[in-house]
């Protein structure tokens, strides 16, 4: 258990590190919004750091030759402007592209904790943005977020971890099952940041979570906000928020075009699998909830797919999901609330093995996720190696050619 906790925390800080703050955290910020500048010239250092290869110098280089030079830069810039917020905007916006430095490095062999040292660096010398920054520069909120992960990443095992948040070992355990490892820097973020930051980096994940529709995360999340800052004012605005997600979820309860199969426990191969669909092509996917690749195919781009393919009746899209059985509302939910039409299944890990074996005819391989395949009118497999639907017109050729192919089967 201890050994899957740590797994967990490395796959937490792979996952979120460095990212993009989501789009419904600026709902909390008020004018001036400061989110252009001259920091967004693409000629400067900072923005030139992965198309000119920078992360990919050695540990002294990084050290004692671009980071100075990061920090000149900086510092010049802030010069040019008289503003106090635009002074800080740009300090954020540095230190921010900064830890995407540290991260890009994180796992390159032999880098000597280069990462550790540009972190540490940014930290030290960025001040934690005040109320003022909080309210208006969208970037300071970001700092929030990478500070935060920064913090979580100097655990060096879970026994550290847990001292830290007075939880047992099997509890921190379950919290990263039940509601995902963004969790934990929640609970880390009490001890160290002061209460109006608090405040404001948890209503911020909140809208976060919100944003990526994950219902059981934010309100797991607004109960955390409710019981450390039960009269926050931004528990208006997150709660509206919630609302309508709610408002989706019951709106897609009754969705004609999602389907759950029922009676899964009798689905033991391909054959079962494909059987209510015989006489129509299938496009199968493996995927699960956990998986970040099999996310963003489902939610970026199988809407295009399905618009190309909307006008015909012979064609299934078919998802098979690898989640726990204990996670059986969270898949549930995802499909709900991403509108994700189609025929849908869940076995767990143990229970889809038979149909892996039955495709592929291997045993005691890793399976890969998400993985697709496309079946012909007589259930016959055309490809298991088929492309995803971010590829585009590569899949749409595939399914195409599936399609007129098993026309002329029937004739």
């Amino acid at each position: 258990m201890k050994a899957i906790l740590i797994i967990a925390l490395h796959l937490f800080i792979t996952h979120i590190y460095g990212q993009d703050h989501p789009a419904l955290p600026h709902l909390l910020t008020q004018e001036p919004v400061v989110k252009e500048g001259s920091w967004q010239d693409e000629k400067l250092l900072l923005n030139r750091i992965f198309v000119d290869g920078y992360h990919k110098w050695n540990k002294d280089s990084l050290i004692n030759v671009f980071l100075p030079r990061i920090l000149q830069e900086r510092d010049s810039l802030m010069n040019t402007v008289d503003d106090t917020v635009r002074q800080r905007a740009i300090l954020y916006y540095y230190s921010n592209g900064l830890f995407d430095l540290s991260n890009s490095i994180f796992y390159k062999i032999g880098n000597d904790e280069a990462w550790k040292i540009i972190a540490d660096t940014t930290v030290t010398l960025t001040p934690l943005p005040d109320e003022l920054s909080l309210i208006h520069i969208p970037m300071a909120n970001q700092y929030l977020h990478n500070l935060a992960i920064h913090e979580l990443r100097k655990f060096s095992g879970p026994e550290v971890f847990a001292d830290a948040t007075g939880l047992s070992i099997d509890s921190l355990q379950r919290l990263i099952k039940d509601y995902g490892e963004t969790y934990l820097a929640l609970l880390l973020s009490k001890n160290y940041l002061p209460p109006y930051a608090h405040e404001r980096y948890l209503a911020n994940q909140l809208l976060s979570s919100i944003d990526k529709k994950n219902l059981l995360v934010a309100e797991t999340i607004r109960e955390e906000l409710t019981n450390h800052f039960p009269n926050s004012s931004f528990l208006m605005v997150c709660n509206q928020e919630l609302d309508r997600l709610n408002a989706l979820l019951l709106a897609n309860t009754d969705h004609p075009d999602i389907i759950f199969l029922e009676k899964t426990n009798d689905i033991v191969s391909i054959g079962t699998l494909l059987k209510p669909f015989h006489g129509k092509v299938v496009y199968l996917d493996f995927w699960g909830t956990w998986c970040g690749p099999c996310v963003a195919e489902i939610t970026q781009h199988t809407q295009a797919l399905k618009e190309r393919f909307g006008d015909r009746k012979d064609i299934v899209f078919l998802y098979l999901a690898m989640d726990s059985d204990q996670d059986h509302q969270k898949w549930e939910q995802f499909i709900r609330l991403n509108t994700v039409t189609g025929f849908h299944l869940r076995k767990n890990n143990k229970a889809i093995e038979p149909i892996w074996v039955d495709l592929l005819h291997t045993e005691n391989v890793p399976r890969t996720y998400p993985t697709y395949a496309i079946f012909d009118r007589l259930g016959q497999l055309v490809t298991a190696e088929a492309k995803r639907p971010s590829d585009g017109e590569a899949l749409y050729r595939q399914l195409s050619d599936a399609l007129t192919h098993t026309e002329n089967q029937k004739k």
